[in-house]
């Protein structure tokens, strides 16, 4: 047995509803992939440049304009994190950042909280198939509300600098007061990525026995400088 039919373009035709929140959910997914992309593209970059976007002092002091990371015995704190999201949240804007309630760190992520859902404004339908110069069905109008939060993953939890810390106060506890004291650190550093005597761009000479170390981390070089005076 076979049925044959012309199906007519009229509001009727089977389907139509289902094939508008197919459309209309690939479109949105479209949307939040871009947005998803952009938050992704401007995080990366942040990360990138969060060595040119630390302060010019650690609250330690200098060695002339390289900060110290330890005064004493006393290690200085940098939270990247802080760094990171106030750029983050320069750079996006706040056009953006009004439609989130907040925007954190989570572990290795990311992520932004909507306020509330959006709206797919509705259009009409223009990827509906033609045949000819006629529409397979009617165009029509679609609406869709979806939630535009986002969790970006950055790979590191931006706590480089509570590493160093742990590594310097090792050096320092090595080191401070040796008589060789250039030996002492170039047998003791950390490890291979860790340099010394170096602001990670030119040699830089000890100075009353504060000396410049450059530390490579998660694709970034950081460049701080260390006192071995005894207190």
């Amino acid at each position: 047995m076979m049925l044959n039919f012309n199906p007519e373009l009229n509001e009727r035709i089977p389907g139509m509803w289902h094939l508008g929140l197919v459309w209309t959910f690939q479109d949105v997914q479209i949307r939040q992939l871009g947005q998803d992309n952009q938050i992704r593209d401007a995080a990366y970059q942040i990360m990138e440049n969060l060595p040119d976007n630390l302060p010019e002092d650690f609250g330690c002091g200098k060695m002339n304009d390289i900060p110290l990371l330890n005064d004493g015995a006393k290690l200085c704190n940098v939270f990247l994190q802080n760094i990171f999201l106030d750029s983050f949240k320069e750079t996006l804007g706040e056009n953006f950042l009004s439609k989130y309630s907040e925007i954190r760190l989570s572990g290795e992520d990311v992520i932004g909280i909507a306020k509330e859902n959006e709206e797919f404004p509705p259009q009409l339908v223009s990827s509906i198939p033609m045949v000819g110069e006629q529409y397979l069905v009617v165009p029509f109008r679609r609406e869709y509300n979806y939630n535009p939060s986002f969790r970006i993953n950055l790979g590191t939890k931006l706590d480089e600098f509570q590493q160093f810390q742990a590594e310097a106060g090792r050096l320092l506890g090595q080191c401070r007061g040796k008589e060789d004291l250039e030996a002492c650190i170039i047998n003791n550093l950390p490890n291979n990525l860790w340099d010394a005597y170096t602001d990670c761009s030119t040699d830089r000479e000890e100075q009353e026995n504060k000396v410049s170390f450059c530390v490579f981390a998660h694709e970034n070089l950081y460049n701080f400088a260390l006192d071995f005076n005894l207190i």
